[in-house]
């Protein structure tokens, strides 16, 4: 006598007689929607790998999620219905929409711009471009040998590229140019031919502005400065006044119209000197006329504006300084103190005024300026 077995339609198993005598388990087949839940399910455990990306491993994460809670919706949706009643799937469809929403959000956010840098501010520049520059600049300086200021005046002008920012705020670039500029003067070949070459010192900031004596801030008043070709002291257009330590009192107006060192014959009238050096100061280009300090013993001098050898020298404009006492005058300029151990009793003061014929005889000192022109500087 044959056994049957009842089952009612939406069970998940049936047996069915065989030849051997014996039973066998028979699964329905998957419904359609069955079988896109299983592949959601797959398609989320191979796209958690994404979420190792960098940047993207949140979004990738919840991604995952939503495949994976589709799959289960539609997996378990025919088998637990008859049991729960559609609770099961209520609440998934719940977390589902949350997750949905979350995602639309972190998608949306990847659409914005991100914010600076973190100890960037606005304007600057990533320092992923910054430690590029400086890495491919000081590697070549450092193939020149150290007293070749040909070659590494070449290396820094060919690598004028440094990263400057997009921002239309002058600030901006002028950090960019003096970060530039910290840059080499941290690189003690590029910061000894610089000194060589035009004058600059350990505390040289660059932004066009010459640095008190004795005072390491930056905000007190500050005088422009200028770099001018080193000029001879036979120059038509260079006066040089030699004077004793004692004339540090005095002021520049009176030092000016005493007599010159290099009052030479065939050069003009000193009264015509200084009315022309009066004509231009009142100008609106008072810049035309510069002056520089020293002091030093006479033995030291080389008939020059600057070290034998130097391409460039700092100036004043004369305009600035002119109601100055000498002293006060050379603190502004930053270029020497009463204090320096180097200066001795047979010291003299130096004064040069100097009137350029040409306007693009004065250049800022600033790093936007040196850095591009340093190689066909030291190259004349």
């Amino acid at each position: 006598m044959s056994q049957e077995t009842d089952h009612k339609p939406g069970d998940s198993a049936t047996t069915s007689p065989k030849s051997n005598g014996g039973s066998a388990t028979a699964t329905r087949p998957l419904s359609p929607y069955e079988k896109i839940g299983l592949l959601l399910t797959i398609a989320s455990f191979l796209l958690s790998a994404a979420a190792l990306v960098p940047g993207w491993g949140r979004i990738a994460a919840e991604f995952v999620v939503v495949l994976f809670l589709i799959g289960m919706v539609l997996w378990f949706e025919e088998r637990v219905k008859k049991y729960v009643k559609g609770l099961l799937p209520s609440v998934l469809i719940i977390i589902l929409a949350g997750v949905v929403f979350d995602l639309s959000f972190q998608v949306w956010m990847k659409s914005v711009p991100p914010p600076p840098n973190k100890g960037d501010k606005v304007g600057s520049v990533p320092n992923d471009r910054w430690t590029s520059w400086e890495n491919n600049v000081t590697q070549a300086i450092k193939k020149c040998p150290s007293t070749d200021d040909t070659c590494i005046a070449g290396a820094i002008s060919s690598n004028n590229d440094y990263p400057r920012s997009n921002s239309p705020n002058s600030v901006d670039q002028l950090n960019a140019d003096i970060h530039a500029g910290s840059v080499l003067m941290n690189i003690e070949e590029a910061f000894h031919m610089l000194e060589r070459n035009i004058g600059v010192k350990r505390n040289f900031l660059g932004d066009g502005l010459a640095l008190p004596n004795n005072d390491p801030s930056y905000w007190k008043p500050r005088v422009p400065e200028y770099l001018v070709v080193n000029l001879l002291e036979d120059n038509p257009n260079l006066w040089t006044w030699e004077l004793p330590l004692n004339y540090n009192s005095k002021r520049l107006k009176e030092i000016i119209e005493g007599p010159p060192r290099n009052d030479l014959k065939e050069r003009e009238g000193q009264q015509d000197f200084l009315k022309a050096i009066q004509d231009i100061m009142k100008t609106s280009n008072p810049a035309q006329v510069v002056v520089r300090f020293n002091r030093f013993p006479p033995e030291k001098y080389k008939q020059s504006l600057g070290q034998p050898g130097a391409k460039r020298v700092f100036v004043l404009r004369l305009r600035d300084v002119y109601d100055l006492t000498f002293q006060e005058a050379e603190n502004l300029s930053g270029h020497s103190r009463d204090d320096d151990p180097r200066h001795t009793a047979k010291d003299k003061l130096w004064v040069w005024v100097y009137r350029p014929t040409a306007a693009n005889e004065l250049g800022p000192p600033t790093w936007g300026e040196i850095i591009p022109n340093i190689k066909d500087w030291v190259a004349k």
